[in-house]
């Protein structure tokens, strides 16, 4: 009897772990918004002009148009393709199985120079979101880059979306950025 009344009580407190859990799900916001900056030291034109050019300094877009279909990557990649101060073999282990499981990939939209860049995302959870690339000018040789996103997510498991975009793409804005800073200091 002791144990017919423990399996009870034990199938109980399941399924009531499971209904505050849905409820607290079905409650999680289901928008995502995010801002990711960086200061770098030069001139807001200098930036903006690299900033155009995706493919070299934004992690998704330099590797969305890749197909890893039997891709070998090359011993000599870092002399392929040079990024100021950026180990290339590094950044292509970490953003490769992420794009082929995610098939994003980013495009140029518009911009208004020299203090807005608009990007869209192509693919991914995050289809159709185009962010903007903000520059504030903080003196004439240093600037305020920054990255701001923002989508809605729909359905029961918006909520859930939400919490695991915010982490990778927090981090994929943070490796792009310090590949612009890179990029606009180095080349000076």
């Amino acid at each position: 009897m002791f144990l017919f009344r423990w399996i009870k009580n034990l199938i109980l407190f399941v399924v009531f772990i499971v209904v505050v859990l849905v409820v607290i799900i079905f409650f999680l916001p289901k928008e995502y918004s995010s801002e990711t900056g960086i200061d770098i030291r030069a001139s807001r034109e200098d930036i903006f002009g690299k900033a155009q050019n995706l493919q070299r300094w934004h992690v998704v877009a330099m590797m969305g148009g890749i197909s890893f279909d039997n891709f070998d990557i090359p011993q000599d990649i870092n002399s392929q393709v040079q990024i100021p101060g950026v180990n290339v073999d590094t950044m292509l282990a970490g953003v490769r199985d992420a794009t082929k499981l995610l098939k994003m990939n980013v495009a140029f939209v518009k911009s208004d120079s020299p203090s807005r860049i608009v990007y869209k995302v192509f693919g991914g959870p995050l289809n159709g979101m185009e962010p903007e690339v903000l520059l504030f000018e903080l003196d004439e040789k240093n600037t305020k880059v920054t990255i701001k996103e923002k989508f809605t997510f729909g359905g029961l498991w918006g909520g859930i979306k939400v919490l695991s975009v915010r982490i990778g793409m927090n981090k994929l804005n943070v490796s792009s950025l310090e590949n612009l800073k890179k990029l606009c200091e180095q080349s000076k």
